[in-house]
């Protein structure tokens, strides 16, 4: 590799951009020799630019790293530290969904109501569950992916939903154990959009856990309602019991009992069990005893993105690169 390119590197990786992102939006097909060349060191610039979400004049002119998605209205409150690293999983995040939406068969489907939604799924016998809203999440046109690697070496961030409008995906970081929380966390995305959240903003951003609480802004508040709408039919559900001495065991079975007559996950009761009195363990447990195991939803869900996207529709550059960061494994 010849001096510029790995001062290129070098620049990337200062703008605190994961080294293992950057290996993997490198192509493959760049050598040394290719290093001679000034219209190969320029298309791998455009390479880079369009895998990154880089401005690809600055990255041509003088390899000089600029995102190139714009900042909105929810960064103004935040550090220039804090909203430059949000600047740049924003970009990340719309080239990911760039090539997601460009991989996805279905056209994207107009706005629906929560509601309306979950009056759909019940009608066809379908309960809201992870995967069951993962599944109506492609059918509306909305990839839903985990990545397995994130855009900077801290991975400050939970979830997201990149687009504009109605083009949209939704990538998660963080790998649940449990279906009900990975179900929340994609309800919660799929609200931003269908919220029309992304109608002025190039990603909306979840740092941490929304289920944490943590944020309380307008947006994140009126995701969170969506979600509980989706998938217990109230945008704040009501958990009572008869007594409050109760253990994992009997949580699990009077989960299963009401999400029979309800229509409700069961493993999604017991969660909300948990964050009305604050007892996670108790909560977590149930939902382990309902589903019966740990769930590995990064690879369920990613499985069945592969089995939905058209890999064929993008270039081989751009094939490689959304591969490798959704840690599937190369054709």
């Amino acid at each position: 590799m010849g001096p510029d390119e790995t001062n290129l590197r070098k620049r990337l990786r200062g703008s605190g951009l994961a080294t293992a992102l950057v290996d993997a939006a490198w192509p493959q097909w760049w050598t040394d020799a290719a290093g001679e060349s000034a219209s190969a060191r320029n298309e791998l610039r455009f390479v880079l630019a369009r895998a990154l979400g880089l401005d690809p004049r600055a990255l041509i002119d003088g390899d000089q790293v600029r995102f190139a998605a714009t900042v909105g209205p929810r960064f103004k409150a935040l550090s220039a530290a804090d909203v430059a690293e949000q600047h740049a999983i924003a970009s990340f995040g719309q080239s990911i969904a760039r090539l997601l939406s460009a991989a996805t068969v279905p056209e994207p489907a107009p706005r629906v109501s929560a509601a309306r939604m979950r009056a759909f799924m019940l009608d066809h016998g379908i309960v809201p569950s992870f995967q069951s809203i993962t599944a109506i999440c492609w059918q509306f046109g909305i990839p839903v992916a985990y990545l397995d690697i994130t855009p900077l070496e801290a991975k400050r961030m939970h979830a997201m939903a990149a687009g504009r409008g109605m083009r949209c995906a939704i990538l998660v970081a963080f790998r649940d154990s449990l279906y009900a929380k990975a179900a929340f966390t994609i309800a919660h995305e799929l609200g931003h959009i269908m919220l029309g959240h992304l109608d002025e903003e190039a990603a909306y951003l979840d740092v941490e856990d929304p289920m944490s609480g943590t944020d309380r802004s307008p947006a994140e508040d009126e995701a969170n309602r969506y979600a509980l709408e989706l998938l217990t039919g109230r945008p704040e559900p009501v958990i009572t019991t008869s007594t409050d001495d109760y253990n994992a065991q009997q949580l699990a079975r009077a989960a299963a009992d009401a999400g029979a007559i309800e229509g409700v996950d069961p493993a999604t009761i017991a969660l909300c069990d948990g964050f009305r009195t604050g007892d996670w363990a108790r909560s977590t447990a149930a939902c382990l005893r309902i589903q019966g195991r740990p769930a590995n939803v990064a690879v369920e869900a990613n499985g069945y993105a592969e089995r939905q996207l058209d890999m064929e529709k993008l270039g081989e550059d751009s094939r490689v690169y959304l591969r490798r960061v959704l840690g599937l494994d190369d054709d």
